[in-house]
């Protein structure tokens, strides 16, 4: 009927086929089509029956016939896999809601009992029933018998089945075309496998382009990476360098501390068991823990002092300090200084003397004697400057292990001596 589409639709005359009605209704949807098996085995009058269903709401409208009899009957080379049989009765006719019908088709007519709308029962004669023969069939059916309809003229087949609209959910249209869904799905499945990789294949392309640009990038400012490289490593070295100065050396510690020093003093031992913290012993005379540690305290380089009667001697002593760092010994110095200037009295200018004046009359001007200079104050002292931590001192060796000496005596300052009164004339300035 409608070759192509990789096989062709063929109508099967209806002399070949078996009418019957199989009720659903209390069959699940989606196992509806084995029932219709199974009641098309059990009813068919041969072993190898082919069928063709159509739908009228749960019922199933079922035409089937022998499939080795259509085999013989086939044309000879077509293949039986690749043709789809249609019953002549679905493209003769229309469907009526109630009645009976008496149509002739191609070798004979048949004769239909309609229902609500269903085809209730469908016989085939080779030639026009009589009155008896119809009023079997109508007995068949469970129906009333009615009169012999008028035989219609046999008519042109239909392009579609009369059953294509009664259909159940359009599975038979499904299986009609089968072959162009499976083409129409491997269509867009192609379609869409296509745009994945084409994407695939711009990431791709895309991600080449920035690892080349990547690259050029590197070798472009390698010499940049290496020169930041290299100072980097200065920095590290230069940072290692200059916490070498943050401890000030021992011999400079020692120039300050013995500046700081009241009385008559002698140094027992030196020892420094970190940078930080300092411990000696010293012989003083007097000894005045308190008065010591005040002066030392009164420094700009030893912060929290204590001092202690040593165990060997009353005028022993036991001193323990923290010693601070350059750059805070430095700020403390420059704080002293400044407040010595400011501490000086100013200077008040003098008349000038005239050459051609007479000069007065001598005079004796007494001289007060002032007592000896007290030992020399922070601000004479150098300061504290960071020279290393751990060098030598004396006889003694180096952190770590810290330094010990032994007994050293430490001169007193020597006492400046006294003013001796100024004899002559002229004036005072002169004098002085």
């Amino acid at each position: 009927m409608r070759p192509g589409h990789g096989g062709s639709e063929w109508v099967l005359a209806r002399a070949y086929c078996v009418y019957l009605t199989v009720a659903c209704g209390a069959v699940p949807a989606a196992r509806r089509r084995d029932y219709v098996a199974v009641a098309v085995r059990r009813a068919a009058p041969f072993a190898d029956a082919d069928w063709y269903a159509a739908w009228r709401d749960e019922t199933a409208q079922v035409w089937l016939w022998s499939r080795s009899a259509v085999r013989g009957a086939l044309v000879e080379g077509a293949a039986a896999s690749r043709i789809r049989m249609l019953p002549e009765s679905v493209l003769r006719g229309t469907p009526q809601m109630q009645g009976a019908q008496l149509l002739a088709d191609t070798a004979g007519c048949e004769g239909r009992l309609w229902q609500d709308g269903l085809l209730a029962a469908s016989m085939w004669w080779p030639a026009q029933p009589d009155t008896s023969a119809w009023a079997g069939f109508c007995r068949s059916a469970g129906l009333a018998v009615t009169a012999v309809p008028e035989l219609q003229s046999a008519q042109v087949l239909a392009e579609r089945p009369w059953t294509l609209a009664a259909r159940a959910g359009g599975l038979e249209t499904l299986r009609q075309y089968r072959r162009e869904l499976a083409l129409v799905a491997a269509a867009l499945w192609m379609v869409t496998l296509g745009f994945e990789l084409g994407a695939v294949a711009r990431t791709r392309w895309a991600l080449h382009g920035v690892e080349t640009a990547l690259a050029s990038e590197r070798a472009a400012i390698a010499d940049i990476l290496a020169a930041r490289g290299k100072a980097e490593q200065a920095r590290v070295t230069i940072e290692r360098l200059e916490a070498l100065q943050a401890v000030p050396s021992q011999l400079a510690l020692l120039q300050g501390v013995s500046a700081r020093m009241p009385g008559s003093w002698r140094l027992q031992e030196w020892h420094m068991t970190d940078p930080q913290h300092l411990e000696m012993t010293v012989s003083v005379t007097p000894a005045d823990p308190p008065g010591l540690v005040r002066a030392l305290e009164g420094s700009d380089f030893l912060r929290s002092v204590r001092a202690e009667i040593g165990p060997a001697a009353p005028d022993q002593l036991v001193v323990h300090a923290t010693v601070l760092e350059p750059a805070a010994a430095a700020v403390g110095e420059s704080a002293t200084q400044a407040a010595a200037v400011s501490a000086q009295p100013p200077i008040v200018p003098q008349a000038a003397v005239s050459p051609s004046a007479t000069p007065p009359a001598p005079t004796r001007v007494p001289v007060a004697m002032h007592p000896a200079p007290p030992a020399p104050a922070l601000d004479t002292v150098p300061p504290l400057h960071g020279g290393g931590y751990g060098g030598p001192l004396i006889r003694g060796q180096g952190l770590p292990g810290g330094f010990v000496s032994r007994a050293l005596p430490v001169p007193a300052p020597a006492a400046a001596p006294a003013p001796r009164p100024t004899k002559g004339g002229g004036s005072p300035e002169a004098q002085r």
